[in-house]
């Protein structure tokens, strides 16, 4: 035991102090050879480190390996999600060398059940486009929440709204930002919470909405804020008549509209002197 932990160590400082020597050799190179084995289980999750990988070096040479940010691993069970790898995982092996590891990323399936302990997995292909940008964006920004992070990909990966991300942090808003900029779509104002599944891990009908809405008064008024639907019907007041002097105020927005139909809303400010002063859309 003692022997091997010391040639793998000098296995590490070689490609540390000799970078020419280290050359990072392509994975599927690697398995096509049958010089690198790859035994990859699910650890029982659908986001973090959730996938085991067991690589084994069969030759007698030193392999430095690695698996990207974007990479799919392939689930064996059509009904289970696949997982994309948004944090880059290091391979480093000794001759006739095995390392158990953890990979981290999330579920790219989000209509498909969550992995079960022990599901079979099998190197894929490397996403690509905005998929593939958001894993790299993932890998640098290892500090954001999990639940953002997942979300994110689900919406690259399933056309979730982009409100399904959380951005109660400034990580989390700029998370967004890069989201609804690589889509080419506006950045949405509020944040969605969505009901569960029984099927699934990711469900499109909306429970929860939350946002702050800024607004300008310019003179003393009675400013009232209600939620109109497409056909212009008044479906809820948010504020009613209220005295605002001149200024700059936000209104925060807390609802829960699990009970409301699918659709397109907006919020409206009025003034009873000034009268429309803004609105907010948002969609369920």
């Amino acid at each position: 035991m003692f022997f091997k932990s010391f040639i793998f160590s000098f296995v590490l400082l070689t490609f540390i102090v000799q970078p020419s020597q280290a050359e990072v050799q392509a994975i599927e190179q690697l398995l096509s050879s049958g010089k690198l084995l790859l035994h990859i289980t699910s650890l029982g999750n659908h986001k973090e480190e959730c996938i085991q990988v067991v690589a084994t070096n069969n030759s007698t040479e030193a392999l430095f390996t690695r698996i990207e940010p974007g990479r799919i691993m392939l689930s064996a069970d059509a009904n289970i999600q696949d997982i994309i790898i948004t944090h880059e995982m290091i391979i480093a092996l000794a001759p006739r060398d095995q390392v158990i590891k953890q990979a981290f990323g999330f579920c790219c399936q989000s209509q498909n059940s969550g992995p079960e302990f022990g599901g079979i997995y099998a190197l894929g292909p490397m996403s690509s486009g905005v998929l593939l940008k958001t894993a790299n964006y993932l890998n640098r920004h290892r500090e954001l929440r999990q639940e953002a992070q997942q979300h994110a990909i689900w919406v690259m990966s399933d056309c979730a709204p982009i409100s399904s991300i959380s951005q109660f942090s400034k990580s989390e808003q700029e998370l967004v930002a890069f989201v609804s900029g690589a889509l080419g779509l506006p950045k949405p104002w509020y944040t969605t919470d969505h009901a569960p599944s029984a099927d699934a891990l990711f469900s499109a009908k909306v429970n929860r909405i939350r946002g702050e809405m800024a607004f300008k008064v310019h003179n003393y008024d009675k400013v009232s804020v209600t939620i109109i639907d497409a056909e212009q019907r008044v479906i809820k007041t948010v504020l009613s008549p209220t005295v605002y002097g001149p200024g700059d105020y936000d209104l925060p927005l807390d609802l829960f509209v699990n009970f409301w139909e699918a659709g397109e809303y907006q919020v409206l400010f009025k003034g009873e002197r000034q009268g429309e002063i803004g609105s907010y859309a948002f969609s369920i």
